[in-house]
């Protein structure tokens, strides 16, 4: 049985990144700490993989960290955590685990964004090279997708 509706609850009240809204997604697990918060996740062969920060309040993230690194040493599990944010790495760090810059997430404002103009002219040529590849792009707003259309994108992104 699924437990969405408090984890749904904890991205909405404490989700501080997109990637939060990501632990809804149904191939991952849960660990809920003592405090109240939840980590998402993922076993792949004896690992662990961690989606981004606890989701839960500030001051539960180093008491969840560690609850969590102790549930993976309980299961033989080597725990990583992907995607921290900067803010919280020294946390990571306190807590005897090694850190690296692997990638970032990038914010677009949508309201000021435009492909005009000198500035965009990279980001023009790559998308008519993408186009004359055989690739298209379209917006789709998530209640416009289609049963079909959303059954694709999840095959799709399944690999």
């Amino acid at each position: 049985m699924r437990i969405i509706a408090p984890i749904s609850a904890l991205v909405a009240q404490h989700g501080r990144t997109i990637l939060a809204r990501f632990a809804l997604l149904r191939d991952k697990s849960y660990f809920f700490s003592p405090g109240g918060s939840v980590v998402a996740f993922v076993v792949e062969g004896r690992v662990a993989l961690a989606l981004g920060d606890p989701i839960g309040s500030p001051e539960d993230l180093a008491p969840t960290i560690h609850a969590f690194d102790l549930y993976c040493m309980y299961h033989d599990w080597q725990v990583a955590w992907y995607q921290i944010q900067e803010n919280t790495r020294s946390i990571y760090q306190r807590a005897g685990l090694q850190t690296m810059p692997i990638g970032q997430e990038a914010l677009v404002d949508l309201t000021t964004f435009s492909l005009k103009g000198k500035a965009a002219q990279d980001w023009r040529s790559a998308i008519n090279r993408f186009g004359k590849l055989g690739f298209c792009r379209s917006v789709a707003w998530g209640a416009d997708v289609g049963w079909f259309q959303r059954t694709r994108l999840t095959q799709g992104s399944a690999g």
